[in-house]
């Protein structure tokens, strides 16, 4: 299946079909999300979550060798909104939560290329001490899995762990205790993580330090990386908080900081609303697709980039081509097109 899809890829590349996609694009934007770099002292591929080094890397050498300029996210908006011209074919990179390997390995990467980005920042985590507990558990399960050692492993005992570990209601000691024992039990050398820190958020100082890079915009992803409940009330305090705390680090206006990602990429047209009335002008989805003029800007989609995306699909998504295909299976859902979506991983929602 993934053999004949990249075969049909290929083939509509040769006869010109991705030249023509981003012709008729062109004045499209497309949104990429990453989150961090994979820095585990186990062997992993990566995923939407956690990018290999080696992977990033090389998708922001095909960006610039493909010919996508790269643009800012209020430049985007302002050209989605009318009132600003951007190049052909712009791209917009953005990167979701504060992962401590987003600040250190690919921050430095987007600024060798010189290419601008926006990191939404979920403030709530940048206060905790070391590893988050949830997503860590949640690692060391599809490391433990990848080994294919069931038959020696003792899953009762993993499922009240990792139980302990990924509820949030729990105490951080408490949930950092059952991480700890999970990870000794599958196997893992957790200090190793700790000191790699493969699973903790940057630091309040390093994400002000990351900041007074003008190449770099922090904007807002909730306080607690949820919207509870959906109401107007809490989808108000989330985004309260997540404003007041970037405003005491940054030193800048609650107000300013207009853009917004859904947690999860979850979102509802009320919702919208509701965040339309807070002054936001635009909010990001994980929707695939090229945001163009008519996109609602409170429901834009994104391309989740990831590791499992091979070279020829990226360059279909960017190209647009993969847009045409998504719309052939809309119109004609009996159609015998090609799949081109993204596999998602859990943790590109995470």
């Amino acid at each position: 299946m993934k053999a004949s899809k990249l075969k049909f890829l290929e083939t509509a590349k040769r006869t010109g079909l991705f030249d023509l996609a981003r012709r008729r694009s062109s004045t499209g934007v497309r949104i990429l999300n990453y989150h961090g770099i994979w820095t585990g002292s186990d062997p992993y591929a990566g995923d939407s979550m956690f990018f290999t080094d080696t992977g990033f890397t090389r998708r922001l050498e095909l960006i610039r060798a493909w010919g996508y300029p790269v643009v800012s996210l209020g430049d985007a908006i302002d050209h989605l909104s009318g009132q600003k011209a951007i190049p052909p074919n712009a791209v917009v990179i953005t990167i979701d939560d504060g992962w401590y390997s987003s600040y250190k390995d690919m921050f430095p990467k987007l600024h060798q290329h010189g290419m601008p980005f926006t990191l939404y920042c979920d403030t709530g985590h940048l206060y905790t001490p070391g590893v988050i507990p949830h997503v860590a558990a949640m690692y060391f399960k599809i490391l433990a899995n990848q080994r294919n050692d069931q038959s020696e492993r003792n899953i009762a005992l993993e499922r009240p762990l990792k139980s302990v570990a990924t509820d949030r209601s729990r105490s951080y000691a408490e949930r950092l205790d059952a991480t700890e024992k999970l990870a000794k039990l599958l196997g893992f050398d957790f200090t190793r993580y700790m000191a790699d820190k493969t699973f903790h958020y940057m630091s309040p100082s390093e994400l002000v330090e990351a900041a007074s890079n003008p190449d770099v915009s922090i904007e807002l992803h909730t306080h607690n990386h949820t919207l509870r409940d959906w109401s107007r009330n809490a989808i108000e305090q989330e985004i309260a908080l997540n404003r007041a705390a970037l405003a005491d680090l940054l030193k800048r206006p609650p107000t300013s900081f207009k853009h917004f990602c859904y947690p999860s990429g979850a979102y509802t047209p009320e919702a919208a609303e509701i965040i339309k009335s807070l002054g936001i002008k635009s909010a990001t989805t994980t929707n695939q697709g090229i945001a163009t003029v008519g996109t609602s800007l409170l429901m834009l989609p994104r391309l989740c980039d990831n590791e499992m995306l091979t070279e020829i699909e990226f360059e279909a998504e960017l190209s647009g081509f993969a847009d045409w295909m998504r719309l052939s299976r809309t119109v004609v859902p009996n159609s015998k097109a090609q799949s081109i979506g993204t596999t998602r991983s859990a943790f590109c929602l995470a």
